[in-house]
């Protein structure tokens, strides 16, 4: 299903079902009935509010911060790559052409295999074995010269840095919210939709509207959440522009 559509659904739905068991209590119970609640239900409600919004608050920032070092990560991986490509220029052939190649079937399936596979919470074994091919072209190579040995171990290093950046860039994809907390942050949420219930308003219409305000604020924020928990799939991702602007510098060198 498209994010977008998956979005206003669960916000929609939400808005619907919460006014539903407005509409359901209002049936059997009388406004002068909810309205002795009042009181303690005031203070109950601004308690549990206030509580629930500072969890809400915590959550945001945590999977926000998640969702920018995902950025960050790959950012970094794209530079290591093109620093890798970059320092095999200074060896001779067939051993620059080699990396090169290499570094381009990395890059290719990263985009067109891995970034996918991502989506769905996994890593790719085609990208996997692309990356160890990267290893074994230096592995199998070496320098020739003092000149070159400089560059063959800063290009050992930065080959280090790439394989830990991606294997942060899996780790990231598969979320860092625990399930125990999406059940705390779903039950408060119907829980604080529910304290609503005992406020009684005569005009039915004013309170319907503002019980589905909150019910739909609730889950666009609690959808907010599952988004940037997963940032390599849904709504909010995280954009491959980096590595894609690196295969069109690598693509156009290797024209020339």
């Amino acid at each position: 299903m498209n994010p977008l559509v998956q979005a206003l659904l669960l916000i929609g739905g939400s808005s619907l079902l919460s006014v539903l068991g407005l509409l359901l209590v209002r049936r059997r119970v009388s406004v002068e009935f909810l309205e002795t609640h009042h009181e303690v239900g005031g203070l109950f409600m601004v308690t549990y509010g206030t509580l629930y919004a500072v969890l809400l608050a915590f959550a945001v920032f945590v999977v926000w911060t998640d969702f920018k070092e995902a950025e960050s990560n790959l950012e970094l991986e794209a530079n290591e790559l093109a620093d890798l490509y970059r320092m095999s220029q200074a060896f001779p052939d067939p051993f620059s052409t080699q990396i090169q190649n290499a570094l381009l079937g990395y890059l290719t399936s990263v985009l067109n295999d891995e970034f996918p596979a991502m989506a769905e919470g996994r890593e790719s074994p085609r990208t996997f074995d692309a990356l160890q091919n990267v290893w074994n072209v230096y592995r199998n190579g070496g320098p020739t010269d003092s000149k070159s040995q400089v560059f063959y171990e800063k290009s050992i290093e930065r080959l280090n840095e790439m394989g830990n950046n991606r294997r942060l860039r899996i780790l990231k994809s598969h979320g860092t919210v625990p399930t125990i907390l999406w059940c705390l942050l779903n039950s408060g949420a119907i829980l604080l939709v529910g304290f609503t219930y005992f406020f009684g308003l005569k005009n039915l219409r004013s309170q319907a509207l503002m019980t589905a305000a909150l019910a739909g604020f609730l889950a666009f924020s609690l959808y907010l959440i599952y988004a940037l928990n997963l940032p390599f799939a849904g709504l909010a991702r995280v954009s491959p522009e980096p590595l894609q602007q690196e295969l069109r510098i690598v693509q156009t060198h290797s024209k020339r």
